[in-house]
């Protein structure tokens, strides 16, 4: 909920600050138990401003990126960067907080190891915590879900 609330409450302000919005990416997932049915929808938004002092920051699914991003040659790396953290607040939901206190969420702040290759933005995947793939989203955008029995 509170992700919900921050992620919606982050593409309100960017309309109101009359960022241009794009669509960064779209992922939607079938999941199928004995008990119910879901669809869940996932975009990510990426709203270029003004309006914001550093490169750029996420907002659960939503990306606020300085114009001046556009053309550096640092765009692709900085923005994989922020969707990795729109990835974590995925992976684990409202627990991505208290969970940056044990695990490093963020590499900037505990010292990224070497220089960025700013021309390999995978770089990123390695310095910062990821889910592994086998681990449950506990958080999305939009579900639409059936219940039986």
């Amino acid at each position: 909920m509170l992700n919900g609330v921050i992620a919606i409450g982050a593409l309100f302000l960017a309309l109101c600050y009359g960022g241009d919005i794009e669509l960064r990416s779209l992922d939607v997932t079938f999941d199928m138990t004995f008990y119910s049915v879901a669809l869940h929808i996932d975009p990510v938004f990426l709203v270029w401003t003004d309006d914001i002092s550093v490169s750029a920051m996420t907002f659960g699914n939503t990306i606020l990126a300085s114009r001046k991003l556009k053309t550096s040659e640092k765009r692709e790396w900085i923005l994989r960067y922020e969707e990795n953290h729109v990835r974590q607040c995925r992976s684990l939901g409202w627990l991505m907080w208290p969970a940056s206190l044990f695990v490093d969420m963020d590499p900037f702040r505990s010292g990224v190891k070497g220089a960025p290759d700013w021309s390999n933005p995978s770089q990123v995947d390695t310095e910062m915590w990821l889910a592994p793939e086998w681990w449950p989203d506990l958080w999305h955008w939009f579900t639409l879900e059936a219940r039986f029995g």
